[in-house]
């Protein structure tokens, strides 16, 4: 999965991801913009899942000091995170 970096690649595998590990039945209720924390999608551990997926699914390091929630706050920051570790 780490030669696809195309925006919409991203977006597809972490809303997939999102949906099925965070137990979102109705994935419309979703888009690139919802606050995953402030909506109660993800909490303080979730994150850590993302981190973890992130890194695995598309092939990057996160540092401690990226670790910040602008970069995890939403799909489209995350879409935007990836493709700028992968650049």
């Amino acid at each position: 999965m780490h030669g696809n970096t195309s925006a919409e690649f991203i977006v597809e595998e972490i809303t997939l991801f999102i949906q099925d590990r965070f137990q979102v039945s109705d994935i419309s209720r979703i888009s690139e913009n919802t606050e995953l924390f402030r909506g109660g999608i993800v909490d303080s551990m979730g994150v850590l899942i993302l981190i973890k997926f992130l890194e695995t699914n598309f092939g990057i390091q996160i540092e401690p000091h990226e670790m910040l929630l602008k970069n995890f706050s939403t799909i489209a920051a995350m879409r935007d995170f990836v493709m700028l570790k992968k650049s």
